[in-house]
């Protein structure tokens, strides 16, 4: 009878010890998956943000002309505007009496 038990308990710290390094190897399967999941992610975001910038620059660069091209249009506008110096020297100098 006693050595019946003793192979009963041998055999139930056989499995105790297969438990546990089943779950061990299934903490390490486990860390590991997160972590290239992680890893995964991060590259994905990274690559994103990449395509982002590359997007923000395109636009930057297009509205920058856009606003280049409007005042040169403007400037050109103005420049046909014809100035009347005299007119303006007196009215300055009838703001500046008057002060």
């Amino acid at each position: 009878m006693s050595d019946i038990l003793q192979k009963l308990i041998f055999v139930e710290k056989e499995v105790a010890e297969l438990i546990s390094n089943a779950e061990l190897e299934a903490q390490k399967r486990l860390g590991k998956a997160r972590s290239d999941a992680r890893l995964k992610a991060n590259e994905q975001v990274q690559k994103k943000i990449k395509e982002l910038e590359i997007i923000k620059n395109e636009e930057k660069e297009k509205v920058l002309k856009d606003n280049e091209n409007k005042n040169k249009e403007y400037l050109e506008e103005l420049k046909k505007i014809p100035v009347l110096r005299d007119q303006f020297k007196k009215k300055v100098f009838e703001f500046l009496n008057n002060m």
